[in-house]
């Protein structure tokens, strides 16, 4: 079977369809370097990537979705060239007494070096080439990446290999990145999966190293240490001479250079990375045998019960199995988590999903990380419960078990294996490309973790069936052995446990034995009628012939009707046997009222849930689609091999178009989605995206809107809003790859044919309008949801005008070169927060750029973070008024070659050109005009440009978006208003002074100290006329139906001329809108 899709190059095993050429070589101070030449960079067209995303191109995304894109994110996608450098080391290495050391010397590394002594010099000059560069810390490894086009690889490679050879690690750097690091573990206090990982290490036996911290904050990094007298400086250079040596590193370089060239430079620039004679050891901590149990077993082997900071609740179930298991080529893991977590018909989730127990579940082990180490493989059932699971854990836990004991009677299924085995060889011979980054952080990890031979398929095939190996691994899998946790603020409030607190996160728990009834499970009596092995597998493909057919360029509209339009685009230039279909049912009643916009998501949630069982064995076999509601309508994605790809479109056609449910379901979906809105608006940096496109958008309905709605939505209204939609709408189609124009017709014939609707006349003329916003300052600051967010977000949003092409390409050079001193001053060197960074923008064509930055709401206050990106864009300024010729050249070179950089996949293609069709620009040529408008673009244009838009104080429109979080600072800072006296009535329809008060006119008097409290009660409801929404409740109150609502706040101290938002709706009712007419060039 492997003989025809596998090909060997040296020692190292690919895909027939690979094109790169590879060498593995090693220095001589012991560094391994694989080499990789793209050839697929001349063989692909040179046509450029678009540059950005607006909210609505992203068809993944949900519609709250902005184009809020990072460079990352921007060069996703793209032929760019990058290299990864994986150093063996991590939290495991950590001293017990400096715990978080390894991440801390992964950001002082790039402080500067002994040939470019400037802190962050290789981000600075990434940027400026339009790359990037990024690192993370994991338990045994620490990866180090950049990403960058071709042009600039050479002197990349040579800037980073200086990063590692002499590296300063100068004390005030220390200091300064301690901040950060200290400022992304507040970050992620809210992250229950991390906070039950952290639950876990504590569990284990004292002083293992499994029971590391391994974020690091100022306790474990300043505050212990100094207790002990320990020397910070001196031991971050201990811990870097100690394992930061050649032997320990594996490095991993792609571009379009050949691989002598590749070769030529490696050794010349990494050659010099301090070598050492000592071999890897992995840390053993104080046991002899990694496949001792590294857990204290009574604190293990026990039920928890833990507070949740998200809404919803979960259930896990975790086994300790030792390293052993981590057997890539057998993967003994992988079989038992694809039966568990299998949720097609018959399977375990079947059977919960039916009993109205379940609403997900995941089973199996990450391979990495705290999971998969010398210490563990850590296998894990995850389920998402209903609120009657919740109740029934006695019966969800007897399912599980005679499940596990089914698999133990009937031994491994060899079908299910050869299956398994079949997939995972066609998936990976037909693997759509990634990027030279992505590809290359990917291979550095495999080159530690597996043989030569297998670096690039270890992690992707099934290379052997051993049915022994499988069978060890049940006796691991027993009730007594099993770890319980239980996320549910219902039942952590409810126990009556003692109240015990983790040490680094404080996640509150409660801890108990596990119950008998669990260890000596009953089979349910319908468990053997119900529940079976997964079935053979209707949706494996067979026929991978790639068709050969003439590549044109750009979509074309090739039939359109009263009811519908397909536009399709021939071609198969990435030779895979693979096809886009993307359509969307256009109909002004996606964006009609928050209401029927809950109600349509809700429908779209049903429809995903009862197509579950069906689709769920075509997303094993290479089959994806995506669902979901833009601003114009209900859309539909399709991806996937073209051999199965036409029945697989139907099958969810079918189920959209029939789609009925009863009301358990209903009520499941509707709770799910309350969490999921809920879940949504507690996040400060989703909050300020919400606010902002409620200011921007005319129609924008935010979770914290929508969630009011739910509890008064039925099933009957819900269905008839999705019929409604689909009987009254307009299709518009796009269909590409390996397909012919007469397949590609068909398809869109036979979804026509089933959906049966009427047509919706010149719906192609219904304009998307963003609000105008005044000239001047306005704030917005708001309280945050959560009562556990620790850290406040502040978002200041520029606005421009509606963007040509010139001042598109304007406002991204803007943002490239702003961004990395943006990062420098106030990260680095003001230590504000871990996250701070610019985006550019576009908002239904208008132009604008973010400055955000997320900060400790102990240590600082929205007024002081806003004031600092003030500071800095007056400094800035001075700055760009000096830019030379050469640093503008340079500026725009590096766009020009991001933007010149083909697609990477048919996905990422067809992602751009429906993004056009989408949003009904149909500008199939923007990118080319985007060059143009580049290479024309003058110095003087650029600075008079962003000096007017940006910098010029008297002219600019800011939007100050504040979500304040639960912080002394912060709080302190700011004023609760109890009422709105400042709104006087509308007398003059083009006044926009509505919804705002000068800042001056706030003071103590007129406000009040801020309890920290978002869930607001029936009187206040009443107050602000919201008493339609109690009356019409029928059903009491529960704590899933507590309306929320924005609760302003006001700064303190006044700000001169600023005016504040006390009313999101009152502001923009009056606010001018900018016009956009679609028009449709075929």
């Amino acid at each position: 079977m492997f003989s025809k899709y596998l090909v060997k190059e040296g020692a190292i095993l690919k895909s027939f369809n690979d094109k790169k050429k590879y060498k593995l070589i090693t220095l001589i101070n012991g560094l391994r370097a694989l080499l990789i030449c793209d050839t697929s960079f001349s063989q692909h067209d040179r046509s450029p990537s678009p540059s950005t995303c607006s909210e609505a191109t992203q068809d993944d995304k949900s519609e709250m979705s902005d184009d809020d894109v990072s460079v990352e994110e921007q060069m996703k996608g793209k032929k760019i060239c990058g290299a990864a450098l994986s150093v063996r080391v991590g939290t495991l290495n950590d001293p017990i007494n400096i715990q978080g050391l390894a991440h801390l010397v992964e950001h002082v590394i790039f402080m500067g070096n002994k040939d470019y002594p400037e802190e962050n010099s290789f981000d600075a000059f990434l940027n400026r080439k339009s790359g990037y560069v990024n690192a993370q810390t994991d338990y045994e490894n620490t990866v180090y990446e950049f990403q960058v086009p071709n042009r600039y690889l050479q002197e990349s490679l040579q800037r980073f290999a200086a990063i590692f050879i002499s590296p300063l690690f100068r004390e005030s750097s220390v200091q300064n990145e301690i901040r950060p690091v200290d400022n992304e573990f507040v970050n992620s206090l809210g992250d229950d999966d991390l906070r039950a990982e952290s639950l876990l290490a504590s569990l284990t036996q004292p002083g293992h190293d499994l029971s590391k911290f391994s974020f690091g904050n100022v306790k474990s990094l300043i505050d212990l240490p100094k207790a002990e007298g320990i020397d910070l400086n001196q031991a971050i250079k201990n811990f870097w001479s100690t394992h930061y040596h050649a032997s320990n590193m594996n490095l991993v370089v792609q571009g379009e250079h050949d691989l002598e060239t590749l070769e030529k430079w490696v050794t010349e620039y990494f050659v010099d990375i301090p070598s050492s004679k000592e071999t890897y050891q992995p840390p053993m901590s104080q046991v002899n045998d990694t496949n001792n149990f590294p857990y204290a077993e009574s604190k293990f082997c026990r039920l928890f019960y833990i507070e949740p900071v998200a809404s919803g609740d979960y259930f896990y179930i975790n086994f300790w199995l030792p390293p052993k298991f981590n057997c890539y080529k057998s993967k003994p893991l992988s079989y038992f988590g694809s039966l568990l977590g299998h949720e097609g018909k018959g399977s375990l989730f079947s059977i919960l999903k039916k009993r109205g127990y379940a609403l997900e579940i995941i089973a199996g082990n990450h391979e990495n990380g705290f999971d998969a180490n010398c210490f563990q493989a850590l296998f894990s059932i995850q389920i998402k419960l209903t609120p009657l699971g919740l109740e029934n854990l006695d019966s969800i836990v007897d399912y599980i078990w005679s499940f596990i004991d089914s698999i133990k009677t009937h031994g491994p299924q060899s079908e299910h294996l050869e299956e398994d085995m079949a997939i995972r060889l066609y998936s990976f011979a037909f693997a759509n490309e990634k990027s030279g980054c992505r590809n290359c952080v990917k291979i550095a990890r495999n080159m530690t973790k597996y043989d030569t031979e297998h670096i690039l398929t270890g992690s992707k095939l099934l290379f052997e069936i051993d049915k022994d190996k499988i069978q060890s691994v049940l006796p691991y899998l027993s009730p007594d052995r099993a770890n319980y946790i239980v996320f549910s603020k219902k039942l952590f409030a409810k126990k009556d446990l003692p109240i015990e607190t983790e040490q680094w996160f404080g996640t509150k728990y409660k801890t108990t034995d596990t119950p008998t009834r669990w260890i000596m499970f009953k089979k349910p009596q319908d468990f053997d009628a119900e529940v079976h092995f997964p079935l053979v597998n209707d949706f494996i493909a067979h026929n991978f012939e790639v068709l050969h057919s003439e590549v044109t360029d750009y979509p074309k509209c090739i039939s359109e009707t009263h009811c519908w339009r397909l536009w399709f685009k021939e071609g198969t230039k990435y030779e895979v046997p693979k096809v886009c279909v993307k359509m969307i049912f256009r109909s002004p009643l996606a964006r009609s009222n928050p209401q029927i916009s809950a109600a349509l998501e809700l429908y779209i949630r049903a429809l995903v849930m009862k197509a579950e069982e069906d689709v769920y064995p075509a997303s094993i076999a290479g089959l994806d689609y995506n669902v979901g509601l833009h601003d114009s309508g209900l859309y539909l994605s399709f991806s996937g091999f073209s051999d199965k790809v036409s029945k697989f479109v139907q099958l969810i056609v079918n189920h959209l178009v029939t789609l009925d449910f009863d009301e358990d379901i209903f009520s499941n979906i509707r709770r799910d989605l309350c969490d999921e809105y809920y879940n949504s608006f507690t996040d400060s940096s989703e909050l300020s995206a919400s606010i902002r496109l409620s200011i921007l958008k005319p129609n924008f309905a935010p979770p914290y809107v929508k969630r009011i709605f739910l509890p008064n939505l039925t099933r009957e209204i819900v269905i008839s809003a999705g019929r409604q939609l689909l009987a009254n709408s307009f299709l518009e189609c796009f269909v590409t790859g390996n397909i012919t124009s007469t397949q590609a017709l068909s398809i869109v014939e036979q979804v026509s044919s089933t959906a049966r609707f009427a047509p919706l006349f010149q719906y192609s003329t219904i304009q998307d309008r963003a609000c105008q916003l005044p000239p001047g300052h306005h704030i917005c600051r708001v309280l945050s949801f959560s009562k556990e967010e620790k850290s406040s977000t502040i978002v200041n949003y520029y606005q421009f005008e509606p963007v040509d092409f010139k001042t598109g390409v304007i406002n991204e050079l803007l943002n490239s070169t702003m961004s990395e001193q943006l990062f420098d001053t106030l990260r680095t060197q003001e230590g504000l927060g871990y996250e701070v960074y610019a985006n550019h923008q576009q908002t239904y064509g208008i132009g604008g750029l973010t400055v955000t930055v997320v900060s400790n709401a102990e240590k600082f206050d929205c007024s002081y973070i806003d004031d600092r990106i003030e500071a800095f864009l007056a400094k800035f300024s001075s700055t760009l008024v000096k830019m030379s010729e050469d640093e503008f050249d340079e500026l725009v070179n590096g766009l020009l070659k991001m933007k010149s950089a083909p697609f990477l996949t048919l996905n990422e293609e067809s992602k751009f050109f429906w993004g056009e069709i989408l949003e009904r620009r149909y500008m199939f040529d923007k990118r080319q005009k985007e060059i143009a408008a580049l290479t024309e673009l003058t110095l003087s244009e650029f600075i008079t440009w962003s000096y007017l838009h940006l910098l010029d104080t008297s002219h600019r429109k800011k939007l100050s978006i504040q979500i304040v979080a639960n912080g002394s600072k912060a709080l302190e800072e700011s004023l609760a208003i109890e009422s709105n006296p400042f709104i006087s009535p509308i007398t003059d329809p083009n006044d926009v002074s509505s919804g705002i008060v000068d800042c001056e006119c706030i003071s103590e008097s007129s406000s009040s100290k801020i309890s920290n409290i978002s869930k607001i009660d029936e009187d206040f409801l009443k107050n602000h006329d919201c008493s339609h929404l109690l009356k019409s409740n029928k059903r009491p109150i529960e704590e899933e139906d507590q309306v929320y609502i924005l609760k302003h706040l006001a700064p303190k101290t006044a700000k001169s001329g600023a005016k504040l938002i006390v009313d999101i709706e009152e502001f923009k009712r009056y606010l001018p809108i900018y016009p956009k007419i679609r028009k449709i060039n075929r």
